[in-house]
Protein backbone atom coordinates (compact mmCIF):
# COMPACT_ATOMS: atom_id res chain seq x y z
CA UNK A 1 0.00 0.00 0.00
CA UNK A 2 1.01 3.13 -1.05
CA UNK A 3 -0.06 6.95 -0.27
CA UNK A 4 -0.90 8.94 -3.62
CA UNK A 5 0.83 12.20 -4.09
CA UNK A 6 0.51 15.25 -6.99
CA UNK A 7 2.85 13.64 -8.75
CA UNK A 8 1.34 10.25 -8.80
CA UNK A 9 -1.38 11.84 -10.39
CA UNK A 10 0.20 14.07 -12.66
CA UNK A 11 2.06 10.79 -13.97
CA UNK A 12 -1.10 9.16 -14.70
CA UNK A 13 -2.43 12.19 -16.20
CA UNK A 14 0.35 12.63 -18.54
CA UNK A 15 0.90 8.95 -19.56
CA UNK A 16 -2.96 8.99 -20.91
CA UNK A 17 -2.02 12.58 -22.27
CA UNK A 18 1.34 11.11 -23.98
CA UNK A 19 -0.52 8.43 -25.22
CA UNK A 20 -3.15 10.48 -26.80
CA UNK A 21 -0.62 13.04 -28.78
CA UNK A 22 1.43 9.89 -30.51
CA UNK A 23 -2.10 8.50 -31.38
CA UNK A 24 -2.29 11.55 -32.93
CA UNK A 25 1.44 11.21 -35.00
CA UNK A 26 -0.01 7.80 -36.18
CA UNK A 27 -3.63 8.79 -37.07
CA UNK A 28 -5.16 6.84 -34.19
CA UNK A 29 -8.27 8.50 -33.58
CA UNK A 30 -10.27 6.25 -31.89
CA UNK A 31 -7.73 5.46 -29.51
CA UNK A 32 -6.75 9.23 -28.85
CA UNK A 33 -10.36 10.45 -28.41
CA UNK A 34 -10.56 7.35 -25.50
CA UNK A 35 -6.76 8.48 -24.22
CA UNK A 36 -7.71 11.92 -23.57
CA UNK A 37 -11.16 11.13 -21.84
CA UNK A 38 -9.52 8.73 -19.69
CA UNK A 39 -6.64 11.35 -18.58
CA UNK A 40 -9.74 14.19 -18.63
CA UNK A 41 -11.43 11.85 -15.81
CA UNK A 42 -8.12 11.63 -14.13
CA UNK A 43 -8.37 15.86 -14.13
CA UNK A 44 -11.75 16.20 -12.70
CA UNK A 45 -11.19 13.41 -9.94
CA UNK A 46 -8.47 15.72 -8.51
CA UNK A 47 -9.08 19.19 -9.84
CA UNK A 48 -5.00 20.05 -9.79
CA UNK A 49 -5.72 22.21 -12.87
CA UNK A 50 -9.00 23.22 -14.54
CA UNK A 51 -7.93 22.87 -18.45
CA UNK A 52 -5.26 22.11 -20.54
CA UNK A 53 -4.16 24.30 -22.94
CA UNK A 54 -1.84 21.66 -25.06
CA UNK A 55 -5.03 19.12 -24.68
CA UNK A 56 -7.60 21.73 -26.40
CA UNK A 57 -4.80 22.56 -28.90
CA UNK A 58 -4.78 18.67 -30.13
CA UNK A 59 -8.38 18.68 -30.00
CA UNK A 60 -8.87 21.94 -32.56
CA UNK A 61 -5.78 20.08 -34.70
CA UNK A 62 -7.90 16.75 -35.09
CA UNK A 63 -10.95 18.62 -36.05
CA UNK A 64 -9.15 20.93 -38.81
CA UNK A 65 -7.13 18.23 -39.83
CA UNK A 66 -10.12 15.56 -40.43
CA UNK A 67 -13.51 16.77 -40.06
CA UNK A 68 -13.43 20.94 -40.89
CA UNK A 69 -14.20 21.50 -44.97
CA UNK A 70 -14.86 25.03 -46.15
CA UNK A 71 -17.85 26.11 -47.94
CA UNK A 72 -20.44 28.55 -47.75
CA UNK A 73 -22.63 28.43 -44.71
CA UNK A 74 -25.62 30.78 -44.24
CA UNK A 75 -26.95 30.32 -40.72
CA UNK A 76 -30.41 30.74 -39.82
CA UNK A 77 -30.93 32.91 -36.74
CA UNK A 78 -34.49 30.60 -36.05
CA UNK A 79 -32.36 27.67 -35.66
CA UNK A 80 -30.43 26.04 -33.03
CA UNK A 81 -28.54 22.50 -32.09
CA UNK A 82 -29.04 21.48 -28.74
CA UNK A 83 -25.82 18.82 -28.10
CA UNK A 84 -26.25 16.63 -25.60
CA UNK A 85 -23.82 14.21 -23.76
CA UNK A 86 -24.83 14.24 -20.77
CA UNK A 87 -28.82 13.31 -21.18
CA UNK A 88 -30.29 12.83 -17.72
CA UNK A 89 -33.10 15.37 -15.83
CA UNK A 90 -30.61 14.99 -13.60
CA UNK A 91 -28.50 17.52 -14.29
CA UNK A 92 -29.16 20.96 -16.20
CA UNK A 93 -30.27 19.75 -19.91
CA UNK A 94 -33.71 19.82 -19.29
CA UNK A 95 -34.72 23.47 -17.88
CA UNK A 96 -32.50 24.16 -21.20
CA UNK A 97 -34.70 22.38 -23.74
CA UNK A 98 -37.93 23.43 -21.80
CA UNK A 99 -36.64 26.78 -22.32
CA UNK A 100 -36.04 26.08 -25.97
CA UNK A 101 -38.90 24.37 -26.60
CA UNK A 102 -41.15 27.57 -25.38
CA UNK A 103 -39.32 29.66 -27.41
CA UNK A 104 -39.43 30.81 -31.37
CA UNK A 105 -36.62 28.38 -32.13
CA UNK A 106 -36.51 25.55 -34.56
CA UNK A 107 -34.27 22.66 -32.51
CA UNK A 108 -32.35 19.99 -33.49
CA UNK A 109 -31.80 17.70 -30.34
CA UNK A 110 -28.08 15.58 -30.65
CA UNK A 111 -27.62 13.19 -28.02
CA UNK A 112 -24.12 11.54 -28.00
CA UNK A 113 -22.73 8.65 -25.92
CA UNK A 114 -20.57 6.07 -25.54
CA UNK A 115 -21.91 5.23 -22.13
CA UNK A 116 -25.24 6.96 -21.36
CA UNK A 117 -28.37 6.22 -22.17
CA UNK A 118 -30.66 9.38 -22.93
CA UNK A 119 -33.90 9.96 -20.41
CA UNK A 120 -37.18 9.03 -21.41
CA UNK A 121 -38.35 12.31 -19.89
CA UNK A 122 -36.19 14.73 -22.35
CA UNK A 123 -37.31 12.61 -25.44
CA UNK A 124 -40.85 12.48 -24.90
CA UNK A 125 -40.95 16.06 -24.28
CA UNK A 126 -38.69 16.93 -27.80
CA UNK A 127 -41.65 14.42 -29.21
CA UNK A 128 -44.60 16.15 -28.11
CA UNK A 129 -42.57 19.12 -29.59
CA UNK A 130 -43.74 19.75 -33.73
CA UNK A 131 -40.21 22.07 -34.25
CA UNK A 132 -37.87 19.57 -32.83
CA UNK A 133 -36.04 16.95 -34.00
CA UNK A 134 -34.10 14.23 -32.28
CA UNK A 135 -30.69 12.69 -33.51
CA UNK A 136 -29.50 10.13 -31.29
CA UNK A 137 -25.92 8.52 -31.61
CA UNK A 138 -23.56 5.59 -30.23
CA UNK A 139 -20.21 6.60 -30.35
CA UNK A 140 -18.87 3.83 -29.27
CA UNK A 141 -18.12 1.80 -32.87
CA UNK A 142 -15.15 2.39 -34.46
CA UNK A 143 -14.69 4.68 -36.62
CA UNK A 144 -15.35 8.19 -34.63
CA UNK A 145 -13.75 10.52 -37.02
CA UNK A 146 -16.78 8.99 -39.94
CA UNK A 147 -19.38 9.44 -36.95
CA UNK A 148 -18.20 13.29 -36.17
CA UNK A 149 -18.32 13.96 -39.87
CA UNK A 150 -21.48 12.36 -40.37
CA UNK A 151 -23.20 14.59 -37.46
CA UNK A 152 -20.93 17.49 -38.96
CA UNK A 153 -22.74 17.41 -42.03
CA UNK A 154 -26.02 16.82 -40.59
CA UNK A 155 -25.92 20.03 -38.43
CA UNK A 156 -24.32 22.45 -41.69
CA UNK A 157 -27.62 20.90 -43.56
CA UNK A 158 -29.86 22.14 -40.49
CA UNK A 159 -27.82 25.58 -40.74
CA UNK A 160 -28.00 26.62 -37.40
CA UNK A 161 -27.09 30.79 -36.25
CA UNK A 162 -26.75 28.89 -32.47
CA UNK A 163 -25.38 25.64 -30.54
CA UNK A 164 -25.77 24.80 -27.15
CA UNK A 165 -23.96 21.79 -25.84
CA UNK A 166 -23.92 20.05 -22.50
CA UNK A 167 -21.00 17.67 -21.57
CA UNK A 168 -19.68 16.15 -18.66
CA UNK A 169 -15.54 16.17 -17.75
CA UNK A 170 -14.87 14.17 -20.84
CA UNK A 171 -16.21 14.38 -24.29
CA UNK A 172 -12.98 15.17 -26.60
CA UNK A 173 -15.34 13.54 -29.62
CA UNK A 174 -17.70 16.41 -29.01
CA UNK A 175 -14.90 19.15 -28.75
CA UNK A 176 -13.79 17.79 -31.79
CA UNK A 177 -17.06 18.20 -33.89
CA UNK A 178 -17.91 21.85 -32.24
CA UNK A 179 -14.04 22.85 -32.86
CA UNK A 180 -14.87 22.38 -36.99
CA UNK A 181 -17.94 24.25 -36.66
CA UNK A 182 -16.79 27.82 -35.57
CA UNK A 183 -19.00 29.91 -38.25
CA UNK A 184 -22.04 29.05 -35.49
CA UNK A 185 -22.23 30.99 -32.19
CA UNK A 186 -21.12 28.04 -29.40
CA UNK A 187 -22.75 28.11 -25.59
CA UNK A 188 -21.98 25.57 -23.05
CA UNK A 189 -24.04 24.85 -20.16
CA UNK A 190 -21.69 24.60 -17.49
CA UNK A 191 -23.26 21.57 -15.09
CA UNK A 192 -19.72 21.03 -13.08
CA UNK A 193 -17.92 24.45 -12.58
CA UNK A 194 -15.87 23.05 -9.28
CA UNK A 195 -13.85 20.20 -12.07
CA UNK A 196 -11.92 20.20 -14.68
CA UNK A 197 -13.97 19.74 -18.17
CA UNK A 198 -12.37 19.81 -22.00
CA UNK A 199 -13.63 22.35 -24.32
CA UNK A 200 -12.81 25.20 -23.41
CA UNK A 201 -11.55 25.77 -27.29
CA UNK A 202 -14.83 24.79 -28.95
CA UNK A 203 -17.16 27.58 -26.37
CA UNK A 204 -18.23 30.99 -27.57
CA UNK A 205 -20.34 31.61 -24.50
CA UNK A 206 -20.20 30.07 -21.03
CA UNK A 207 -23.43 29.42 -18.53
CA UNK A 208 -22.54 30.04 -15.04
CA UNK A 209 -24.59 29.52 -12.74
CA UNK A 210 -23.27 31.11 -9.75
CA UNK A 211 -20.06 32.98 -8.81
CA UNK A 212 -17.72 29.97 -7.99
CA UNK A 213 -18.10 29.13 -11.65
CA UNK A 214 -17.81 32.62 -12.17
CA UNK A 215 -14.71 33.04 -9.96
CA UNK A 216 -13.18 29.72 -10.94
CA UNK A 217 -13.55 30.02 -14.81
CA UNK A 218 -11.72 33.87 -14.80
CA UNK A 219 -8.92 32.53 -12.58
CA UNK A 220 -8.64 29.05 -13.84
CA UNK A 221 -9.94 28.55 -17.13
CA UNK A 222 -8.48 31.94 -17.98
CA UNK A 223 -11.82 32.61 -19.82
CA UNK A 224 -12.52 36.85 -20.37
CA UNK A 225 -15.47 38.42 -18.10
CA UNK A 226 -17.21 39.02 -21.62
CA UNK A 227 -17.66 35.14 -22.44
CA UNK A 228 -19.40 34.21 -19.04
CA UNK A 229 -23.03 34.76 -18.77
CA UNK A 230 -25.27 34.14 -15.75
CA UNK A 231 -28.38 31.77 -15.55
CA UNK A 232 -29.26 30.10 -12.42
CA UNK A 233 -31.55 27.68 -12.66
CA UNK A 234 -34.39 25.81 -11.14
CA UNK A 235 -35.19 22.14 -10.19
CA UNK A 236 -36.99 19.70 -12.80
CA UNK A 237 -39.55 18.26 -10.83
CA UNK A 238 -41.28 15.63 -12.80
CA UNK A 239 -42.26 12.51 -10.13
CA UNK A 240 -44.94 12.77 -7.53
CA UNK A 241 -44.79 9.37 -6.47
CA UNK A 242 -43.62 8.71 -3.12
CA UNK A 243 -42.46 4.39 -1.98
CA UNK A 244 -41.83 5.80 1.74
CA UNK A 245 -39.63 5.58 4.49
CA UNK A 246 -38.43 1.84 6.00
CA UNK A 247 -39.12 3.64 9.76
CA UNK A 248 -41.48 5.03 11.57
CA UNK A 249 -41.82 9.09 11.12
CA UNK A 250 -44.44 9.72 13.47
CA UNK A 251 -44.19 12.47 16.08
CA UNK A 252 -40.28 13.29 14.63
CA UNK A 253 -38.57 15.36 13.90
CA UNK A 254 -37.23 14.15 9.95
CA UNK A 255 -33.54 15.51 8.95
CA UNK A 256 -32.76 14.51 5.43
CA UNK A 257 -30.00 14.44 3.75
CA UNK A 258 -28.40 13.28 0.34
CA UNK A 259 -25.78 13.29 -2.19
CA UNK A 260 -23.27 10.93 -3.83
CA UNK A 261 -21.89 9.16 -0.74
CA UNK A 262 -18.15 10.41 -0.94
CA UNK A 263 -19.33 14.41 -0.42
CA UNK A 264 -19.58 13.61 3.24
CA UNK A 265 -16.35 12.34 4.07
CA UNK A 266 -13.02 14.47 4.87
CA UNK A 267 -12.63 17.27 6.65
CA UNK A 268 -11.38 15.03 9.95
CA UNK A 269 -15.42 13.67 9.60
CA UNK A 270 -17.15 16.79 10.38
CA UNK A 271 -20.41 15.92 8.45
CA UNK A 272 -20.73 12.74 10.50
CA UNK A 273 -19.66 15.06 14.08
CA UNK A 274 -22.73 16.93 13.00
CA UNK A 275 -24.75 14.30 12.71
CA UNK A 276 -23.90 12.85 16.07
CA UNK A 277 -24.56 15.88 17.52
CA UNK A 278 -27.93 16.51 16.51
CA UNK A 279 -29.06 12.69 17.25
CA UNK A 280 -27.58 13.05 20.55
CA UNK A 281 -28.71 16.15 21.47
CA UNK A 282 -32.67 15.89 20.26
CA UNK A 283 -33.95 12.54 20.53
CA UNK A 284 -36.96 13.44 18.49
CA UNK A 285 -34.57 13.34 15.67
CA UNK A 286 -34.58 10.94 13.01
CA UNK A 287 -31.83 11.16 10.15
CA UNK A 288 -32.14 9.87 6.68
CA UNK A 289 -29.72 9.76 3.94
CA UNK A 290 -30.22 9.10 0.34
CA UNK A 291 -27.37 8.35 -2.20
CA UNK A 292 -25.30 5.53 -3.72
CA UNK A 293 -21.18 5.12 -3.80
CA UNK A 294 -18.73 3.47 -1.57
CA UNK A 295 -20.72 3.65 1.81
CA UNK A 296 -18.09 1.68 3.89
CA UNK A 297 -17.01 4.57 6.26
CA UNK A 298 -20.59 5.62 6.29
CA UNK A 299 -22.02 2.23 7.98
CA UNK A 300 -18.94 2.22 9.94
CA UNK A 301 -20.54 5.75 11.75
CA UNK A 302 -23.86 4.42 12.14
CA UNK A 303 -22.32 0.49 13.67
CA UNK A 304 -20.21 2.42 15.74
CA UNK A 305 -22.80 4.59 17.61
CA UNK A 306 -25.40 2.52 18.09
CA UNK A 307 -27.58 4.93 15.41
CA UNK A 308 -29.08 1.90 13.45
CA UNK A 309 -33.00 2.78 14.94
CA UNK A 310 -31.87 6.47 13.94
CA UNK A 311 -29.85 6.72 10.89
CA UNK A 312 -30.57 4.75 8.24
CA UNK A 313 -29.00 4.83 4.58
CA UNK A 314 -31.84 4.48 1.97
CA UNK A 315 -29.49 4.29 -1.24
CA UNK A 316 -30.35 5.27 -4.76
CA UNK A 317 -33.80 6.78 -4.53
CA UNK A 318 -36.00 7.06 -7.52
CA UNK A 319 -38.18 9.03 -5.56
CA UNK A 320 -35.87 11.72 -4.25
CA UNK A 321 -37.60 14.74 -4.30
CA UNK A 322 -40.75 13.49 -2.75
CA UNK A 323 -38.57 12.08 0.23
CA UNK A 324 -37.29 15.22 0.73
CA UNK A 325 -40.77 16.65 0.27
CA UNK A 326 -41.93 14.23 3.28
CA UNK A 327 -39.41 15.47 5.25
CA UNK A 328 -39.07 18.31 7.80
CA UNK A 329 -35.24 19.58 7.58
CA UNK A 330 -32.84 19.25 4.89
CA UNK A 331 -28.69 19.23 5.69
CA UNK A 332 -26.59 20.04 3.16
CA UNK A 333 -23.32 17.74 2.89
CA UNK A 334 -20.16 18.72 3.62
CA UNK A 335 -17.38 18.73 2.84
CA UNK A 336 -18.73 19.20 -0.53
CA UNK A 337 -22.22 20.66 -1.11
CA UNK A 338 -25.12 19.40 -3.94
CA UNK A 339 -26.75 22.12 -5.55
CA UNK A 340 -29.86 19.96 -7.31
CA UNK A 341 -30.82 18.63 -3.58
CA UNK A 342 -30.97 22.39 -2.12
CA UNK A 343 -33.31 23.30 -4.63
CA UNK A 344 -35.29 20.23 -3.89
CA UNK A 345 -35.82 21.25 -0.29
CA UNK A 346 -36.08 25.08 -1.20
CA UNK A 347 -39.14 23.79 -3.78
CA UNK A 348 -40.58 21.92 -1.17
CA UNK A 349 -40.27 24.87 1.72
CA UNK A 350 -38.54 22.70 3.70
CA UNK A 351 -35.44 24.81 5.62
CA UNK A 352 -31.99 24.12 4.92
CA UNK A 353 -29.41 23.68 7.60
CA UNK A 354 -25.69 23.96 5.39
CA UNK A 355 -22.19 24.44 7.04
CA UNK A 356 -19.08 25.21 5.39
CA UNK A 357 -15.58 26.52 6.52
CA UNK A 358 -14.37 30.16 4.75
CA UNK A 359 -12.05 28.57 3.11
CA UNK A 360 -14.24 26.01 1.43
CA UNK A 361 -16.56 28.39 -1.22
CA UNK A 362 -17.44 26.31 -3.14
CA UNK A 363 -20.01 24.95 -0.37
CA UNK A 364 -21.90 28.45 -0.53
CA UNK A 365 -25.52 27.52 -1.04
CA UNK A 366 -27.08 30.64 -1.59
CA UNK A 367 -26.76 31.94 -5.02
CA UNK A 368 -27.34 28.18 -6.12
CA UNK A 369 -31.27 29.17 -4.89
CA UNK A 370 -30.97 32.42 -7.39
CA UNK A 371 -31.56 35.57 -5.24
CA UNK A 372 -29.39 38.47 -4.37
CA UNK A 373 -32.13 38.57 -0.87
CA UNK A 374 -29.80 35.74 0.46
CA UNK A 375 -27.36 38.65 1.31
CA UNK A 376 -29.36 40.08 3.73
CA UNK A 377 -30.02 36.80 5.21
CA UNK A 378 -27.94 34.16 4.30
CA UNK A 379 -28.36 30.47 4.49
CA UNK A 380 -24.96 28.52 4.77
CA UNK A 381 -23.58 29.24 8.30
CA UNK A 382 -19.28 29.46 8.60
CA UNK A 383 -19.87 29.83 12.32
CA UNK A 384 -20.80 26.18 14.00
CA UNK A 385 -21.99 27.78 17.26
CA UNK A 386 -24.41 29.61 14.92
CA UNK A 387 -25.66 26.83 12.77
CA UNK A 388 -25.73 24.44 16.05
CA UNK A 389 -28.25 27.97 17.81
CA UNK A 390 -30.21 27.83 14.01
CA UNK A 391 -30.48 23.97 14.22
CA UNK A 392 -31.75 23.91 17.52
CA UNK A 393 -34.60 26.75 16.96
CA UNK A 394 -35.56 24.40 13.51
CA UNK A 395 -36.07 21.34 15.44
CA UNK A 396 -38.10 22.83 18.84
CA UNK A 397 -40.07 25.45 16.94
CA UNK A 398 -42.54 23.79 14.54
CA UNK A 399 -43.95 27.42 13.35
CA UNK A 400 -40.09 29.02 13.25
CA UNK A 401 -39.27 25.46 11.20
CA UNK A 402 -42.36 26.25 8.45
CA UNK A 403 -41.53 30.05 8.04
CA UNK A 404 -37.99 29.32 6.88
CA UNK A 405 -39.07 26.51 4.77
CA UNK A 406 -41.43 29.32 3.18
CA UNK A 407 -38.45 32.03 3.13
CA UNK A 408 -36.46 29.48 0.85
CA UNK A 409 -39.10 28.88 -1.24
CA UNK A 410 -39.69 32.71 -2.05
CA UNK A 411 -36.07 33.02 -3.45
CA UNK A 412 -35.79 30.31 -5.52
CA UNK A 413 -35.63 30.70 -9.02
CA UNK A 414 -38.51 30.08 -11.21
CA UNK A 415 -38.72 28.59 -14.82
CA UNK A 416 -40.24 31.71 -15.57
CA UNK A 417 -37.26 33.81 -14.48
CA UNK A 418 -34.87 30.83 -15.94
CA UNK A 419 -36.42 31.26 -19.63
CA UNK A 420 -36.29 34.69 -19.76
CA UNK A 421 -32.95 34.65 -18.47
CA UNK A 422 -31.95 32.10 -21.00
CA UNK A 423 -33.98 34.22 -24.32
CA UNK A 424 -31.74 37.55 -23.13
CA UNK A 425 -28.52 35.75 -23.00
CA UNK A 426 -29.39 34.13 -26.65
CA UNK A 427 -30.70 36.85 -27.91
CA UNK A 428 -27.60 38.96 -27.07
CA UNK A 429 -29.45 41.05 -24.66
CA UNK A 430 -27.36 40.21 -21.79
CA UNK A 431 -29.49 40.28 -18.22
CA UNK A 432 -27.87 42.76 -15.66
CA UNK A 433 -26.15 40.39 -12.69
CA UNK A 434 -24.09 41.23 -9.83
CA UNK A 435 -20.77 39.03 -11.04
CA UNK A 436 -18.39 38.91 -7.86
CA UNK A 437 -15.22 37.06 -7.12
CA UNK A 438 -15.15 34.94 -4.31
CA UNK A 439 -11.82 33.96 -2.42
CA UNK A 440 -11.28 30.36 -3.19
CA UNK A 441 -8.28 28.24 -1.65
CA UNK A 442 -8.10 26.06 -4.92
CA UNK A 443 -4.58 23.93 -2.41
CA UNK A 444 -7.61 23.43 0.15
CA UNK A 445 -9.72 21.86 -2.62
CA UNK A 446 -7.38 19.92 -3.67
CA UNK A 447 -5.80 18.40 -0.47
CA UNK A 448 -9.80 17.24 0.18
CA UNK A 449 -9.68 15.12 -3.22
CA UNK A 450 -6.39 13.79 -1.75
CA UNK A 451 -7.79 13.26 1.40
CA UNK A 452 -10.52 11.09 0.07
CA UNK A 453 -8.48 9.28 -1.81
CA UNK A 454 -5.90 8.48 0.71
CA UNK A 455 -8.64 7.79 3.78
CA UNK A 456 -11.91 6.60 1.84
CA UNK A 457 -11.66 5.76 -1.77
CA UNK A 458 -8.59 4.75 -2.85
CA UNK A 459 -9.74 4.66 -6.52
CA UNK A 460 -6.41 6.25 -8.19
CA UNK A 461 -4.65 3.58 -6.05
CA UNK A 462 -6.59 0.79 -7.84
CA UNK A 463 -5.65 2.34 -10.97
CA UNK A 464 -2.20 2.16 -10.82
CA UNK A 465 -2.49 -1.49 -9.41
CA UNK A 466 -4.18 -2.44 -11.97
CA UNK A 467 -1.64 -0.19 -14.43
CA UNK A 468 2.13 -1.92 -13.16
CA UNK A 469 0.82 -4.89 -12.18
CA UNK A 470 -1.72 -5.82 -15.46
CA UNK A 471 -0.69 -3.09 -17.88
CA UNK A 472 -4.23 -1.84 -18.11
CA UNK A 473 -4.17 1.16 -19.26
CA UNK A 474 -7.70 1.57 -20.76
CA UNK A 475 -9.49 0.80 -17.91
CA UNK A 476 -10.77 4.24 -16.64
CA UNK A 477 -13.07 4.98 -16.70
CA UNK A 478 -14.28 1.93 -17.99
CA UNK A 479 -13.82 -0.24 -14.88
CA UNK A 480 -12.13 2.62 -12.16
CA UNK A 481 -15.56 4.41 -12.24
CA UNK A 482 -18.22 1.93 -12.44
CA UNK A 483 -16.64 0.62 -9.27
CA UNK A 484 -17.59 3.18 -7.59
CA UNK A 485 -21.15 2.27 -7.45
CA UNK A 486 -20.50 -1.09 -6.20
CA UNK A 487 -18.68 -1.03 -2.61
CA UNK A 488 -18.69 -4.91 -2.04
CA UNK A 489 -17.12 -5.66 -5.26
CA UNK A 490 -14.50 -2.34 -5.23
CA UNK A 491 -14.24 -3.46 -1.23
CA UNK A 492 -12.74 -6.78 -2.51
CA UNK A 493 -11.01 -6.28 -5.01
CA UNK A 494 -8.80 -3.02 -3.00
CA UNK A 495 -7.75 -6.02 -0.42
CA UNK A 496 -7.08 -8.60 -3.31
CA UNK A 497 -4.95 -5.97 -4.84
CA UNK A 498 -3.00 -5.08 -1.51
CA UNK A 499 -2.38 -8.67 -0.52
CA UNK A 500 -0.25 -8.87 -3.59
Amino acid sequence: MFEISLYDIEHVYNTLKNKAFNCYSHNKIDQLINFIDASASIAAHFNWIFTDAEVEDLLRKVAYKYVYMKGDFVPNSKKIVFYDQIGSTTCLGLQYLRGLIGSDFEILYIFESSTRKCSPVILEELSKCAKATSFIINSSKSNKIGTIIELYNTILSFQPQKSIFHSPAEGAFGVILWNALPQIKRYRIVPGDHHFYLGISCTDFFFEFRKYGYTVAIEKRYISKDKILFQPYYPVIDNDLFYGFPIKTQNKVIIFSAGAMYKSYGENDLYFHIIKKLLFDYPQVIFLFAGGGFDVPFKNFVKTNNFQNRLILLGFRQDLNMCIANSDIFLATFPFTGGLTTQYAAYYSKPILSYTTADLSMNIIDDLIGSPLFKKQPITYTDLNAFFSYAKELILNKQFRMEEGIRVNKILTTKQEFNYNLMSNLGDCVVDCVKEKLYIDYNKHLNLYLNIERNYIPILETFLVLKFRFNFINLFPQLIIPILFNSMFYKRLIKRLRCK
